[in-house]
């Protein structure tokens, strides 16, 4: 029900209204308004029959109907149109309406406070002055309509058609519940049910305008003729708004109407993803959100990514968003790796994108001052599919395809593509001369394959007037790109049920569960690394094989890395139960508990006969993280006078997060069985940990309405953390806001100047240290003849607290010709004081580690821009744009003690005053086009680690209503990082495009050549420094065509079926000469390197999908 108040411009912070008012989505079929106190029912009976004849009526005095209309509601209905006001009415009660548009003058405001009034009052209060009067139908219709003079001939009843059909959106095809259409300038109309339908009927004979509207969505008009005893059936598509002010959004309050909030946020709605084949959020926001920082880390099915909101903002924390399920907070850390795969499992993407209802993503500290402690990252909010009353609705999907690789490494001089690509025949080879051979190559000549794609996804949501439910299923089998190795298998269950008990009390329970089993190509720094050792040729660690059949070549046998074992084993457990107690329309209470359970077991097992350890060895990493949370709002509301409001807001948040490790190592196996920990002869617990964070905090909002125009906040929050010193206390952050919607006056252009938001934030949040930050530790150690002991670890700091962010962010909203051009613009500037900072401890005191103080001060600020172009509407042919660009600028201002911080030596990687956090620094070569040895400019400055800019286009272009092209690219630029692989393979004389150069004598080479090819032997020294490379980069992130079967094929219970065929990753320009510019072996740290990881893939994907 908080759906349908979103839509209808409500401010949605009523929890009673959640059932009732997604029973309104079918009640507004139908339900009606009351008759003048004076008025004959009789009479009003008669006259309603005759002018919807479809109808049976009942006497509003009779049985059931009495007793609704006697029932007892509150109502706090404040400058609300008339129809509204009818519609807030009808969610409290049985009925369902049905009106036509001329019976509705949208010019009245009503304006109604009632803690205890029957619903018949109401509707004579409401409808007092209008003229209008309801009756009902045996069907619990309320009916509004305009009393005419006495009779209606008998011929003129019978003389009238219907126009039914559905209303969709556009993009997805999902029905939309709640939606009005009318015939404009009658008094016909209807509204949409759960299932998408609706009816109009008793139209006489003509021609007339349709109009379907929904907030949110642009109107659609449309000419239809209607024939007298016939049935018209018109489908209709609505597009969403690209400025819907009255369009709700998750914030940490609760919901609320895009025109109260005075900072940026980024809202991802379902339809907005439908075409793109993603198969996980993280796709899901790759490209969609401005200022947004989204990398895949690896190639292999499974593999987690890198999210920055704004860039970085603390030096020794995390920079991850926080993120929300359902209200309820989850991990958001990735799983850990193990020594022989180099890659992780993010959990946010354990959440199935069909389950999304839409995704709202809040960037910077203004925006997150009331999440509190950790939240300067950003916060990403999830809201999954909820259940509506009416009718049983099923979807169906089944995807197939297959991953690819294409062309593996650089583009130019890499005939073998690093011998990954080909592994027999021709060019294998170093760059003099030397040949080697795979001795397992597989038959097809190449180590790369297409992996199968298979996915299955059913969901069957429905409800009563207090009980509604979504459940969902998954499978999914996907192979990797390596013949022989990588893929995962998961299955996924969604539970969502929403009833009301009692009047007033509403309970939500969402519940989700997630097993995958993936299998990993062993990657990144990693003597088993697959790309590592077959890149090298025949310096692999698997040289020296037997099997090949050139005896004159270097035998290796690449294909015992895919056959160790590297596996993980998770499971995810993310459950969420919401009380919403709301006693009366002001005041409303809602208590959210939350449970996320996530675990994982890697393990990885070279067997008994693996070349590099021969009598085996294991390694088992079983890891397990929970999160409680406990969180209570209120939210109370009050209108002084009709132009002026207050909404108070208060509550309070509890978490716990509880992580344990456990590192298990064995070796040396008796035989070739299968292996267990307790197999080995020698076997060590390696790693085990236990740590336990919590934090709470208070929160209190302040909002004053001016005329439904004017917004202003003010907020506090106020954290404890148990991360913090023992000598430090409390933390407050406060935050003021604005939002203006200035067209909402009387002599703004609207006509061709359609809205105009303004606004305004200050706000800080921040980021908690460390859990053993702040605590003076010791290591155990043996002594003499095996006596414990301990030595100094960590110093620890009594007085440690949080940093703390304070942004101030301001921008505007605009739409321009009916919606045809649209646009959001933000400006952030961003002060990170008491940063956390390592600062070398004093070595007399006895601690040799660094010790973390409060001493450092960051900033970051940017401009983020999003227009939306609808270039063309003609029949049977629409094209819309999209284009977005962000740009953000770091600095680290103050450091403390120091003026430098290495982040990865090998990464090239440091923090200095005075340049962005953090940056690339190495030798730069100084005469690069001179034939000369190099010269250089020692610890030069090259450029951020992470893009700094960004750019994104989408285009969609729908043709002849059920054919829909829709493609995504993303240019992302101002970037460096270390080509590490072709650095390592360069100097063993292993790295193909270098070969032309290394063949050559050097007198004829520049600098450049020189330096970049330079060999372990040569008089140039090898150095990382000369493999410092720009990453600037596009993807064409997808590209879909998707065909909506015409209604008229549909048979049986099927209601609407799709056909999409997608690519994802299918083009990707660089000059970056590694084989992926998105590729961190760092696995998404403060520092990047691309070192070994597999490259991302491409995806060819063909989906069916069905409604019944």
């Amino acid at each position: 029900m908080e759906n349908v108040i979103q839509r209808y411009g409500h401010k949605g912070r009523g929890g009673n209204r959640i059932v009732g008012l997604f029973c309104l989505m079918l009640l507004l079929l139908l339900i009606q308004s009351a008759p003048a106190q004076d008025a004959d029912p009789d009479q009003i009976l008669a006259e309603s029959q005759q002018l919807h004849p479809e109808m049976e009526f009942v006497k509003s005095s009779e049985g059931e109907n009495q007793r609704l209309l006697h029932q007892t509601i509150s109502l706090d209905i404040h400058r609300r149109s008339l129809l509204q006001a009818l519609e807030q009415v009808a969610g409290k009660t049985d009925f369902s309406l049905s009106y036509g548009m001329l019976n509705i003058p949208m010019e009245k405001e009503v304006t109604l406070k009632e803690d205890r009034i029957t619903v018949n009052e109401a509707l004579w209060k409401i409808l007092e002055g209008t003229g209008l009067h309801f009756a009902i139908s045996s069907k619990k219709q309320l009916v509004i309509f305009k009393r005419y003079s006495p009779t209606l001939s008998k011929q003129r009843v019978q003389q009238t058609g219907t126009v039914a059909g559905e209303v969709v959106e556009a993009r997805s095809g999902e029905p939309l519940p709640g939606a009005n259409v009318i015939l404009e300038g009658t008094n016909r109309g209807a509204s949409v049910d759960a299932s998408g339908e609706y009816e109009i009927t008793g139209i006489e004979e003509g021609t007339y305008t349709l109009v379907a509207r929904f907030i949110g969505y642009q109107p659609y008009r449309e000419e239809v003729a209607v024939e007298a005893d016939t049935r018209l059936e018109v489908n209709i598509e609505l597009r969403r708004e690209a400025v819907g002010l009255d369009e709700v959004v998750v914030t940490a309050t609760g919901e609320t109407r895009s025109r109260e909030v005075g900072t940026s946020l980024s809202r991802i709605n379902s339809d907005d993803f439908a075409a793109s084949a993603a198969s996980d959020p993280q796709e899901i926001l790759t490209g969609r959100v401005t200022g947004a920082t989204v990398l895949a880390n690896a190639g292999n099915p499974g593999t987690g990514g890198t999210i920055r909101l704004r860039g970085n903002n603390s030096i020794t924390q995390s920079n991850n968003p926080i993120i929300y399920v359902d209200g309820i907070r989850i991990s958001g850390d990735d799983t850990p790796t193990h020594q022989a795969s180099g890659q992780s499992a993010s959990p946010l993407n354990d959440i199935n994108p069909n389950d999304i209802e839409s995704i709202d993503v809040v960037k910077g500290a203004a925006a997150t001052t009331l999440y509190g402690t950790e939240a300067s990252g950003g916060v990403i909010r999830i809201t999954t599919k909820q259940g509506e009353a009416g009718q049983t609705t099923w979807n169906a999907g089944i995807t197939g395809g297959f991953n690819n690789m294409g062309h593996f490494g650089p583009k130019e001089d890499n005939p073998t593509g690093l011998f990954v690509g080909r592994c027999r025949g021709e060019g294998l080879e170093t760059y003099d001369g030397i040949e080697f051979q795979e001795a397992n190559c597989p038959n097809s000549g190449s180590w790369l394959q297409n992996g199968l794609v298979q996915r299955y996804n059913l969901s069957v949501s429905s409800g009563i007037q207090d009980f509604s439910y979504y459940i969902s299923g998954e499978f999914e089998n996907e192979e990797g790109v390596i013949n022989g190795g990588g893929g995962t298998r998961g299955v996924g269950f969604r539970g969502n049920f929403r009833f009301q008990p009692v009047e007033d009390v509403t309970i939500t329970y969402n519940s989700s569960y997630n097993h995958d089993n993936t299998d990993w190509v062993p990657s990144g720094n990693n003597g088993d690394g697959f790309v590592l050792n077959v890149t090298r040729g025949p310096g692999s660690n698997f040289s020296g094989a037997s099997g090949c059949d050139d005896p004159e070549a270097i035998c290796v046998d690449n294909r015992e890395i895919l056959e160790s074992k590297n596996i993980s084993n998770r499971e995810h457990f993310i459950s969420s139960l919401v009380v919403e107690a709301n006693p009366s329309e002001r005041l409303q209470n809602r208590l959210t508990f939350g449970y996320d359970y996530n675990t994982s077991e890697l393990e990885s097992t070279q067997y008994f006969g693996y070349s590099r350890t021969p009598l085996g060895q294991q390694s088992i990493v079983d890891w397990k993280k929970t999160v409680l949370s406990l969180e209570y709002l209120g939210t109370f509301e009050h209108s002084f006078t009709q132009d002026l409001g207050l909404t108070v807001n208060w509550g309070a948040q509890i978490f716990n997060e509880n992580t344990q490790t456990t590192r298990l190592f064995s070796e040396d196996f008796s035989g070739p069985q299968e292996p267990t920990l307790i197999s080995g002869a020698r076997k060590d617990i390696t790693g085990d940990s236990r740590i336990e964070v919590t934090t709470g905090g208070v929160f209190g909002q302040a909002a004053v309405d001016i005329n439904d125009q004017l917004f202003l906040t003010t907020g506090l929050r106020v954290d404890g953390h148990s991360a913090f010193g023992e000598n430090y206390g409390l933390q407050v952050y406060p935050k003021v806001s604005a939002s203006y919607v200035v067209s909402d006056y009387d002599f703004w252009p609207t006509s061709w100047w359609n809205t105009m938001r303004l606004r305004a934030a200050l706000g800080e949040s921040g980021q908690a240290p460390g859990a053993f930050d702040a605590v003076r530790t010791w290591s155990p150690i043996a002594g003499e003849d095996g006596q414990p002991g301990f030595t100094p670890n960590q110093i620890g700091n009594p007085d440690l607290g949080p940093e703390r962010s304070r942004e101030f962010e301001t921008g505007f909203m605009a739409s321009f010709l009916d919606g045809r051009i649209t646009t959001d613009v933000t400006y952030y500037n961003q002060t990170t004081t008491e940063a956390l900072i390592p600062v070398p401890a004093i070595p007399s005191e006895g601690f040799l580690s660094s010790q973390v103080r409060n001493v450092g001060e960051l900033t970051n600020s940017g401009i983020e821009f999003d227009l939306d172009l609808g270039l063309l509407r003609r029949p049977g042919l629409e094209w819309d744009m999209k284009f977005g660009f962000s740009k953000e600028e770091s600095e680290a201002v103050d450091l403390g003690t120091t003026d430098n911080i290495e982040v990865a030596f090998f990464g090239r990687t440091y923090i200095r005053e005075g340049y962005p956090v953090p940056g690339i620094f190495g030798a730069r070569i100084t005469n690069p086009d001179e034939i000369a040895d190099p010269e250089y400019q020692e610890d030069a400055y090259f450029g951020p680690a992470y893009p700094d800019k960004s750019i994104s286009l989408g285009t969609t272009v729908r043709l002849m209503d059920n054919i829909t092209l829709d493609a995504l690219g993303e240019y992302k630029y101002g970037g460096y990082m270390v080509n590490a692989t072709a650095y390592q393979n360069g100097r063993r004389g292993i790295w193909p495009p270098c070969y032309d150069l290394q063949r050559q004598d050097e007198s004829s080479l520049t600098a450049s050549q020189r330096a970049r090819c330079a060999l372990n032997t040569g008089e140039v020294s090898p150095r990382y420094d000369h493999w410092i490379e720009s990453t600037d980069f596009f993807k064409l992130r997808h590209v879909s065509l998707t065909y909506d079967l015409p209604r008229e094929w549909m048979r049986g219970a099927v209601k609407s079926a799709s056909l999409k065929i997608a690519a994802r990753n299918l083009l990707t320009i660089t000059d970056y000469s590694g084989t992926d510019p998105e590729l961190d072996d760092y696995r998404g740290s403060l520092a990047r390197r691309d070192y070994y990881a597999m490259p991302t893939y491409r995806s060819f994907l063909a989906t069916f999908n069905f409604r019944f």
